[in-house]
């Protein structure tokens, strides 16, 4: 794949998402700061992710690194941890490969574990992406393997100076359960959630 220039060695970057739903639902809020180191083969980056759902607040420390592996391949590892939440999982872990194939496309195979204080939630995916001059439109399939339920998203990015310069817009269809503790229960149309 045509590689953007290089960034700085150091990158500080501060993030927000805000979801929406069909129904009438308050929107969910989440928003990261981040430090990044990069390196040739390697980048090791920690965040502080913090958001809003149902009136509540959750905070999170995150370790994130990227790292080749072999002929236009790499991979990605990602492990967040939350002591005191109330909706984000206190164990967040993920690894994903990526496999460049031609000139434009990339596959990816991926696995997230989310550890709730009272269940766990294994989620399994598949992505193939599209690599057009400055943009990225990405298809990604999700499985969450306890529940049996499918989730499927569509990734539209523009790349701006760098590949961590971008803007981006996405939409997903599906269902997915998200436990947040014990409480009232929650219809969100295809997803299911606790208050």
């Amino acid at each position: 794949l045509d590689r953007l220039p290089l960034k700085d060695l150091w990158e500080v970057s501060l993030g927000y998402d805000y979801s929406v739903f069909v129904r009438d639902f308050d929107g969910w809020h989440m928003a990261r700061l981040a430090i990044r180191r990069d390196w040739p083969a390697f980048s090791l980056g920690v965040e502080s992710p913090a958001g809003s759902r149902f009136g509540r607040w959750d905070h999170a420390l995150a370790v994130d690194t990227y790292f080749a592996t072999w002929s236009r391949a790499y991979a990605n590892v990602r492990v967040q941890a939350a002591t005191r939440a109330s909706f984000l999982p206190q164990l967040d872990a993920s690894a994903t490969l990526y496999q460049g194939l031609g000139s434009i496309w990339e596959l990816a195979l991926g696995y997230r574990f989310l550890g709730f204080a009272d269940n766990a939630v294994h989620l399994v995916n598949g992505a193939g992406a599209i690599n057009i001059r400055s943009w990225l439109l990405r298809w990604q399939t999700t499985l969450a393997t306890d529940h049996r339920t499918l989730s499927h998203n569509f990734l539209a990015r523009r790349y701006l100076r760098t590949a961590d310069d971008f803007f981006e817009v996405g939409a997903g269809v599906g269902e997915e359960a998200v436990p947040l503790g014990a409480g009232e229960a929650i219809d969100l149309g295809d997803a299911v959630a606790t208050k």
